[in-house]
């Protein structure tokens, strides 16, 4: 019974690490597509000048 236990929390900890990790990699993107979206519109600011 300890044994599940124990192996129950290293997984909870890979869990948790991989979400840690998923958090990270979304923020990171997240500020990527800001940038990307920031071009997109300067793109089409300068093709398509607002009236």
């Amino acid at each position: 019974m300890s044994k599940m236990k124990k192996a129950l929390s290293n997984c909870d900890k890979v869990v948790l690490m991989g979400l840690a990790v998923k958090m990270e990699t979304a923020v990171s993107s997240v500020g990527s597509v800001k940038d990307r979206y920031k071009e997109m519109v300067e793109l089409i600011g300068g093709v398509n000048p607002a009236k």
